[in-house]
C-alpha cells in the first residue's frame, strides 16, 4: 500500500516527504509545516526505504 499520512499534506510537502534522493532541505514561511513534514519524511525514510531511525538526523531553525 501507499504511505500513511499522520496529516494531509499540500502538493510539494507530499514532494518533499516521498522524494528519491536521501538528503533534502526545506525553506519556507514560518508555520508552513516544515516539521510535520521533516517528521513525515523520517517515517518514509524508516518504513519505505529501510533506513534506521538511528541513521536519521533533522535539524531545523530559524533566523530568530
Amino acid at each position: 500500500g501507499g504511505f500513511k499520512y499522520f496529516y494531509q499534506p499540500g502538493d510539494e510537502q507530499a514532494l518533499a516527504i516521498g522524494e528519491n534522493h536521501p538528503n533534502i532541505q526545506l525553506k519556507a514561511r514560518a508555520g508552513s509545516g516544515k516539521t510535520r513534514t521533516l517528521v513525515n519524511r523520517a517515517i518514509f525514510l524508516q518504513n519505505h526505504c529501510g533506513i534506521p531511525a538511528n541513521q536519521i538526523l533533522i535539524l531545523a531553525f530559524n533566523k530568530k
